[in-house]
This record gives C-alpha cells, structure tokens and sequence, in this order.
C-alpha cells in the first residue's frame, strides 16, 4: 500500500505546482506522428500488468524510441529498471512479461482497512498498479510529441527548433518545452518532471543564483516568443487546457511575474508584467469575480484561468485591491505559499520557518476517521512531521477527514473526501481560521461541495460566499440583476475568444435559469431570451464548441416551444454533419469524443422535448438519433475497437438506457 500512497502524493504535487484546471481539456489539433494514442498504450499495458509495484511505482514515457513503461524506486524515484511498451522502428506493441518480477503478490496481499481477498476484487477495486489514474494524462500524452520523463522538454526542442515551417501545434510545444526549462531553472521539480536534474536545489522563497536568473529569463522569453508567433499564425487558436493563445500568452507574463517575485526578484519580474495584455472580455470577466466579493474579503480560485486575469486588473488596473486572491493550486508549493503570505500580509499559524526548510507538505487523510480535528491539531502534526525530518510520505501519521475552523465567529465542519491534505488545503482553512474579519469567496462551488458546506454558501453572479451560518436563499434579486446586465452584453464573438470561460458564464447562467424556473420566476425566461437573441445560432455553430452548443440547447429549452423550433433545423444539420466526418477519420479515440459530443446534443435535445415538441422538431431529432447509434454500431463492430477498452466500455454505457 505505501507505493500507492506515495505515487498519489507525487503525481498530486505535479498537477498542484503547475497550470492548474480542472479535468476537462480543450479540443486541440494532434501531432502528425505515427505513436498510438495513449489510450490504446494503456489498455495494452492493462492487459498485461493489472497488479501493483511491490516497493516500487510505475511511469509511462513517450520518447523517440517509443512508449515504455518504468520501475521506479520508493522513494527516492530512481528508474531502476525499463521495459518497452510500443516500439517505434517496428511500429508494434511489445510483451510485458518482465514486469512480473515487480508486481505485489495479490494472494498475500491485505488491501487497507480490509482482510485478503479475491485477487482480482482487490486490483480491481484499488486500482494497484495506479495505471488508472494515469487516463487523467491522455491529453499531454497525444499532444506532445515526447512526454513523461525528465529530458522530454529538451529533445522536444532538439527536434523541432531548427524546423524552418512549424506548425500551430508545433509551435505550442515548443513554447511549453521552454515553459518547463524555465521554471526547473528556479524550481526543479515542480511539474513532476526535471529537465535540470540535480543541477539546481530547490530554494523557498530565496533569492537564487545569477545563473538561475538568467536561465529562467532565457527561457521564459522564448516561450512567450513562440506564443507570439502563434498568435501572428492564428490568434484564434485553442492552446492545451487553458484556451486562446492571447489568454495563454497573457497568463504565462503573469506566470512568469509571479515566478520572478517567488526568488526575490521584484525588478525582474515587472518586465513580464508589463510584457501582458488581456483582450477586454478577460477583463470583464476578471472583473465581474472581483465585483462579486465584498470588501477586504478572500477570494479563493483554483486554475490558470480565475486567477493570473484576477491579478493583472488588481495589479495594473488598481481594481478591486482590497480583495485577496488566493490560487489554491499555487499554494500547495511551499514558495508560493510564503510568497502570496509576504505579498499579501495575512495572519496564519501554519509554521512558515519550518515550512521554508521542508518540501513534503502533505498529511495522510484517514477516510475512516470522522472525528472532526481542529486546525490547529493538523497543525500542530504537520510541524510534528517536519520537526521529525522524514521524507517517506508512508511514515505520516494518519489525521482526520473532518477539520473544524473558526469562520466568522461560527464554528464549521470542513469535510475532506481525498487521500492527503495539500499545503494548499491547509492555507485555505488556517487563512479563514486565522483571518476571521476576512469574509471568504470561491470561484467555483466545487471545493465546498466536496468538503459538505454547500449549505453555508450564497450564490453570487460568477461565484459563491462561504456564509457562517445555513443560508437557504441561494440567489438574490442583486444577483440576478446583475446576471441580467451581463447577459445583455455578451456576443458571439466573445463566447470564442473566451473559450471555456464563455462556457463556464454559460454554466452559471443555466444554473441560474434553472433555479428561476423552479421558482416560476419570469426573469429567468427574461435571461434565457436574451442569451438566445445575444448568441446568434449560425455564429455559435461556426465555433464548433460541443459545450457551448449543447448549453444553449438547455437555454432554449425554457423558452417556448415556438421560440425553440426556429433553429432546430440549423442545430439538427450540425449534428448530422459532424456524424457524417466520423466516417472519415482513422483514429478511433477522435471518433469516440466526437460521438461523446453528438451524444451530449442528443441528450440536450431530450431535455428539451420535455415540451411537446412540433413535427419538425421531432422529425430533426429522429434523423440524427437514427445516425448516432448507426454510427456507435459499427464503431462496436470494427476490429479495432479491441485495442481500446475504456472507449469500448464507454461507448456501451452511453447507449445502454437506450
């Protein structure tokens, strides 16, 4: 079990240092190359490795020589042995079978909390061999041309540098190869991978040496370069997880502000300050999340994407100063956490000294303890750990699931449903705790839900309040006319250039509606007329977003019906049209998120019919019903669907009500 724990933690760490997003991915234009896709990499390792690593953990990499699969020790992390997956000379999948004298012996192994059990109820139930997780990476793995080990930045610049006509996608992985040198320069480590192994020691929040300085800049440099050239070739194009690359190129100058004052750098970083420039819907956005908070308040985000924006109209425009913005992804890195503590001035009881000297900032989440902790116990365990000087994660001592905390003279109950507890975690609830006249707010209500405080929140136009007591009135009349305003300025031709902010505005809208609906409140037909005659249905189609057609479906749904039918002939032959290109692509896993995407109109489109639906609307919905499942039938029926056992097992769920 301890590899377990400790792949989690690392693999944690990776994701929480870096660009933090959430799950979903953009759509982005693949790399011309013959490699497999990841997908169809992993359900072949699947089939042969379906055990863990007994004291050790397992790592996929895509070099030049192919796919392959690494032991690695625990948990220094050293490869101590390397076996071939796909190889690129034969183009063929390889055997596996050496990895047997890793794997844990499943018939003496006790799974935690529990007894032996079936060998195979135990893989399967507790993922051992981690490869589970690892689906959560497809994504890089397909875009980047090599990925997963410590050099893959360097020989991505290597082989496409000195390329005379690079392509978008190109272009884009040069630009995050730079990226990752840039920030190993003063952070080694802080994506998981180190393209400066053991040239460079992790500082906190020190100045580090001219040599680092200039190596980070060199770097940082080349990749805005890259990004500009990418917005000269396309400045409409879709970048990796974050979106448009004006949005990506402004977040990395903030990005890269940020890194620079991290080493006591203040001079240095205001040149990439001034390097930034946020189209005006960016902005807008920023400021609708700021106008959201009430003064002197926390406002806690996650992601690239609700927070550098956030910090340049704080930091360049003057707005909203008084609300401090906190990355919850950003403060799981000791350096960051000290940082925005220093920048920002706010009391906290977490110990800052020993937290500067340490680098394993995580507590062990015991799920089967409920007890709530205060924070100051976590607290008082995590320097504990520190203090003891233990590196091995497994060694933790266990804490509890629930942690109370001071919040606006109420005491609360914050519930953790994860395996660990991140540094940031703890700087969310030691701030609140340790700050109780700072009312607090979240981008997002995922986090509160998750931790069971869902009943302490107040809706806000693009955000929610934690409140200190129940609060039962989930939108206010202020709340709803600002929603109105905004609504009424919002274009198609914003909706693409924020990307999956305009979808996430779409989100909030339609959750809103919904709420309004319930309630047999006429402003939310109001707001549902004014997004439909605001978004024109031929622009939105151009954009060829799944999300933010298939949220404009659920809009015109409140509509009436005669006001609905009036583009379902246009929506229908969309539908149709992406069914037909389906024929014509070759990678299976393309044709399985494009079926993704029609089956999510397709069930959008339900939803609407819960109104009598005319003729013509039906008559357009039994076409392209008709089409999906012809098409998923011969999708189920080619031989190559074999090779991809999450997309098969997918593919059946969705048509199994069916």
């Amino acid at each position: 079990m301890k590899n377990i724990i400790l792949l989690v933690a690392v693999t944690f760490f990776a994701l929480s240092c870096g660009n933090s997003e959430t799950p979903e991915v953009e759509e982005t234009a693949q790399t011309d190359h013959s490699y497999p896709q990841f997908e169809e990499v992993l359900s072949h390792l699947r089939m042969q490795v379906n055990t863990g690593c007994d004291g050790c953990v397992y790592a996929i990499t895509k070099d030049p020589a192919g796919y392959s699969l690494e032991i690695k020790s625990i948990p220094e992390l050293e490869v101590i042995d390397q076996f071939t997956i796909w190889d690129v000379q034969s183009g063929e999948f390889q055997s596996l079978e050496g990895v047997k004298e890793y794997a844990i012996d499943l018939l003496t192994y006790t799974p935690p909390g529990g007894t032996a059990a079936d060998a195979l109820k135990v893989a399967f139930e507790y993922d051992l061999s981690g490869l589970g997780k690892m689906m959560s990476k497809a994504t890089s793995y397909d875009f980047f041309m090599y990925y997963g080990y410590d050099n893959w930045p360097i020989d991505v610049l290597e082989a496409l540098e000195h390329k005379e006509h690079k392509t978008e996608v190109e272009l884009e992985m040069l630009a995050r190869s730079c990226d990752m040198i840039s920030g190993d320069y003063i952070h080694p480590g802080q994506f998981g991978e180190s393209p400066l192994k053991g040239k460079y020691e992790e500082t906190i929040y020190k100045k580090v040496s001219p040599e680092q300085v200039d190596g980070m800049i060199e770097y940082a440099e080349k990749s805005l370069d890259y990004y500009q050239q990418l917005i000269a070739l396309n400045p409409n194009y879709n970048t990796l997880a974050i979106g448009n690359v004006q949005l990506k190129y402004a977040n990395s100058c903030l990005h890269y502000y940020y890194s620079l004052r991290s080493i006591l750098e203040p001079e240095k970083a205001q040149t990439f300050l001034e390097k930034a420039e946020y189209p005006t819907p960016y902005l807008t956005f920023a400021k609708s999340l700021l106008d959201d908070c009430a003064p002197n308040s926390f406002l806690f985000t996650n992601g690239d994407n609700d927070s550098y924006p956030l910090w340049y109209a704080q930091l360049v425009l003057g707005y909203r100063t008084d609300v401090i913005v906190l990355n919850q992804s950003l403060m799981s890195s000791p350096a960051y956490f000290k940082l925005f503590q220093d920048l920002y001035q706010v009391e906290t009881n977490l110990p800052i000294q020993e937290i500067q000297a340490n680098k394993s900032m995580y507590l062990v989440v015991d799920q089967e303890n409920d007890e709530p902790a205060s924070i100051e116990e976590l607290t008082a365990t995590l320097l504990d750990q520190i203090k003891s000087g233990e590196e091995d994660v497994m060694k933790f001592d266990r804490v509890s699931a629930a942690v109370s905390f001071n919040y606006q003279g109420a005491n609360l109950v914050y519930h953790h449903k994860g395996q660990l507890y991140s540094l940031g975690d703890l700087a969310v609830l030691d701030f609140m705790n340790s700050n109780p006249d700072r009312p607090a707010y979240f981008s997002s209500d995922f986090v509160l839900k998750r931790a069971g405080l869902l009943d302490h929140t107040s809706k806000k136009t693009m955000c929610v309040a934690l409140t200190p007591s129940v609060n039962l009135e989930e939108y206010t009349d202020t709340v709803i006319e600002r929603t109105l305003s905004e609504v009424a300025t919002i274009t198609a031709s914003d909706m693409r250039l924020l990307g999956r902010l305009g979808n996430w505005k779409l989100i909030i809208w339609t959750k809103l509606i919904d709420h309004l609906d319930d309630q047999e409140d006429p402003r939310g037909v109001e707001i549902a007329q004014l997004i439909d005659a605001n978004l024109k249905d031929e622009e939105i189609l151009a954009i060829g977003d799944w999300d933010i057609l298939n949220y404009l479906l659920r809009i015109k749904a409140y509509l009436a019906p005669e006001d609905r039918n009036l583009h379902a002939d246009a929506i229908n032959d969309y539908a149709l049209e992406v069914l037909d290109e389906l024929e014509s692509m070759e990678r299976m896993v393309d044709k399985y998120e494009a079926i993704i995407g029609v089956h999510s109109y397709c069930a959008t489109m339900n939803a609407g019919l819960i109104y009598e639906a005319s003729p013509t609307e039906k008559e357009g919905f039994d076409k392209v019903q008709k089409k999906l499942y012809q098409t998923i039938d011969e999708l189920l029926a080619s031989p190559e669907i074999d090779n991809f056992i999450w997309t098969k097992k997918k593919i059946e769920a969705i048509i199994a009500p069916y």
